[in-house]
C-alpha cells in the first residue's frame, strides 16, 4: 500500500458521469468504499480511441491518473470501450500493471466483472412471451459496438427464432414502436428516450 497512514487509493475509470446509469453506480460505490475503508478517485473521459478530436480532448482525464499514487484500478471499462477499441483500451490498462486491476467488462488477462445480459434478458423475454402471450415485439439496438448491447441484440433474436416469432428488421423512425406491445431496448439511453416517448403519448 502506497498510502499507509491512509485509506487505499483507488482509481475509477469511467466515461460521463451524469447519466442515470453512473449515478446509481455511484451512489454504490459510494457506500461500498465507506464499507470497506477505500478512497475512490474518479476519472472521467469519453469512448477510448475515439475519432473525434473533441472527445479526444475530454481523454486527457484518464491520464491523469498515475499508477504511482494509486493502489488499485477500478475499470468501467463497459462504458468507454467498443468493440473495434479494445486492444486500445487493454493497452492503455496495461500502464497501471502490476497494480491490482478489476474491469466491469471481459477483457483478457485482467479480472472482469460481467453483467448476465443473455440470462437476464432471455428470462425477462420469455416470460413476456409463455405468461403474458405477446408476440409483437420491438428492440431498440445500442452502440454497434457496445459488446453489452449486442449481447442482449444476439438473445432477443435468438428468443424471437425458439419462439417462431417473425421478424422485421427496419430502420423506420422509432417512434413507431409504440404502436407495438412490449420494447426491448439494448441501452440505457433508449430506455429513457422511450420512456419519455411514451410520456407524451400519456402511455405507460
Amino acid at each position: 500500500m502506497k498510502h499507509r497512514n491512509t485509506l487505499p487509493v483507488i482509481g475509477v475509470l469511467i466515461s460521463d458521469i451524469e447519466s442515470s446509469y453512473q449515478e446509481r453506480f455511484f451512489d454504490e460505490l459510494r457506500r461500498q468504499s465507506d464499507l470497506l475503508g477505500i478512497k475512490p478517485v474518479i476519472y472521467s473521459g469519453t469512448v477510448v480511441g475515439t475519432p473525434t478530436w473533441f472527445e479526444r480532448q475530454m481523454n486527457m482525464a484518464y491520464h491523469l491518473a498515475d499508477g504511482r499514487h494509486l493502489d488499485g484500478v477500478l475499470s468501467v471499462t463497459a462504458t468507454f470501450m467498443r468493440d473495434q477499441t479494445e486492444s486500445i483500451v487493454h493497452k492503455f490498462l496495461g500502464k497501471f500493471a502490476p497494480l491490482p486491476r478489476v474491469s466491469m467488462a471481459a477483457l483478457n488477462d485482467i479480472p472482469s466483472v460481467l453483467i448476465d445480459n443473455a440470462g437476464g434478458f432471455r428470462a425477462m423475454l420469455e416470460h413476456l412471451v409463455h405468461v403474458h402471450a405477446y408476440r409483437d415485439f420491438a428492440f431498440l439496438s445500442g452502440p454497434a459496438g457496445s459488446y453489452d448491447a449486442q449481447q442482449r441484440l444476439k438473445v432477443f433474436r435468438s428468443v424471437m427464432v425458439e419462439n417462431a416469432i417473425p421478424g422485421r428488421p427496419s430502420s423506420d423512425s422509432g417512434w413507431r414502436v409504440l404502436l407495438l406491445q412490449r420494447t426491448g431496448c439494448g441501452g440505457a439511453y433508449f430506455v429513457l428516450w422511450l420512456a419519455r416517448a411514451c410520456d407524451r403519448r400519456g402511455e405507460r
